[in-house]
């Protein structure tokens, strides 16, 4: 099979499998709901997706996107992005963390994880004053480009660890982080403006 390109509402682990075993296969895009998709997960073993390089997750959750990522490598990833419902702290968390372990360190160029509502407004956990540590665990990603983060939890940025990640992302050129506090909000545009204005050591 010659598939290239597959956009889908839902798979299964089986399925799951089979896609791991297409040569030819580029970008995977996943939207809907997936009933069952947690299913067998533990009992099936994947092949890496060898040419993978776009992955976009739509989901209600990312329970399930974080269960796929789990039990995948895609070695030649360049570009993910997740648009979810409601995205907890833990999840977020979660999610950035099995995206460090999926043998895409030294090729990620992109990462876009959005969230739309609130967990408040879902019930799903009261608000934490504790910033989710979403930013640390992908300065794994050497070639990263582009980091777009829209979540309802304050995402935990300091001084230090802005230096740190401006050290491990040479080729940054576009960092966005937004977060349900308005005040923590950061849009940046080319390291080199951070070293114009004073921000990084040149």
């Amino acid at each position: 099979m010659r598939l290239k390109h597959l956009r889908c509402p839902s798979v299964d682990s089986a399925a799951w499998k089979h896609l791991s075993n297409l040569p030819n296969l580029t970008t995977i895009t996943i939207y809907g709901a997936l009933d069952g998709f947690m299913l067998k997960w533990d009992d099936v073993i994947f092949t890496p997706f060898l040419n993978v390089t776009s992955l976009f997750f739509r989901l209600p959750s990312a329970a399930d996107i974080i269960t796929v990522i789990r039990h995948s490598e895609f070695p030649s990833l360049k570009k993910f992005k997740v648009v979810v419902d409601v995205l907890p702290c833990l999840e977020a968390e979660q999610l950035v963390r099995v995206l460090t372990q999926c043998n895409a360190c030294d090729t990620l160029e992109y990462v876009s994880v959005n969230s739309f509502d609130s967990v408040a407004k879902w019930g799903l956990n009261k608000h934490s004053d504790k910033p989710s540590a979403v930013i640390k665990p992908l300065l794994c990603f050497l070639q990263l480009r582009t980091l777009d983060l829209w979540l309802h939890h304050t995402i935990y940025l300091d001084n230090d660890l802005l230096l740190e990640a401006m050290s491990s992302w040479p080729h940054i050129h576009t960092l966005h982080l937004h977060s349900g506090n308005v005040r923590h909000h950061l849009l940046l545009h080319s390291a080199d403006y951070l070293q114009r204005s004073g921000f990084v050591p040149t």
